[in-house]
């Protein structure tokens, strides 16, 4: 939190809202992620959004912020299909919007919702089916259909 406070840039209330996640404080982290966007935006335009909503999602999804963790997954899971130019300076990791869907699985599990959940693993291993790689994502979602 001291290096959230320290620092003047947009970027600082990132590190908090990360922060107050990691201190299980959901309302405090959305105030700090809000405070982001609205500092940020005008500054990128919404560009970088694509690039980090694997990760947000993911953290979302593990500290239990369930309406946020959603939004941001079918978000990572979608800016790539679009073949939007992001702009000179952003790049798409296709690796971290794969591994999203992963995690919408996993999100849509626990939640109740088992057909969803089947579909976004069929929709994750269908990137691996001839591919010798050994991720835990893999075995998790071979594991849960």
């Amino acid at each position: 939190m001291a290096m959230g406070w320290c620092h003047a840039s947009p970027w600082a209330a990132g590190v908090r809202g990360t922060a107050q996640l990691l201190l299980k404080n959901e309302a405090a982290a959305g105030k700090e992620f809000a405070d982001l966007r609205s500092s940020a935006a005008p500054l990128l335009g919404g560009r970088l959004r694509p690039h980090c909503a694997p990760e947000v999602g993911r953290a979302c999804l593990e500290t239990g912020m369930t309406s946020e963790t959603e939004r941001h997954l079918r978000f990572a899971i979608k800016a790539p299909r679009c073949r939007v130019n992001p702009g000179p300076f952003v790049s798409f990791d296709l690796l971290s919007s794969t591994l999203a869907d992963s995690c919408l699985g996993k999100l849509l599990e626990q939640s109740g919702r088992k057909a969803e959940a089947i579909n976004a693993y069929q929709e994750f291993l269908g990137h691996f089916e001839n591919s010798t790689a050994k991720l835990p994502q893999i075995a998790e979602a071979q594991a849960a259909r």
